[in-house]
């Protein structure tokens, strides 16, 4: 898993690895809620797919 916060621009994997990541919205949001750094604008969790 891949974890990183977003300030002030929103960013996701680059296009080039997007078939080999999924995004885990819901544990990164509720991760989020709990965040302790109110200065970010999200918390963001990506699962690695095992692609070859």
């Amino acid at each position: 898993r891949m974890a990183y916060w977003n300030l002030f621009a929103p960013r996701s994997a680059p296009g080039l690895l997007r078939d080999r990541v999924e995004p885990l919205q819901e544990l990164s949001e509720r991760l989020h809620s709990q965040d302790l750094s109110w200065f970010y604008q999200s918390f963001n969790i990506d699962e690695v797919l095992d692609v070859e």
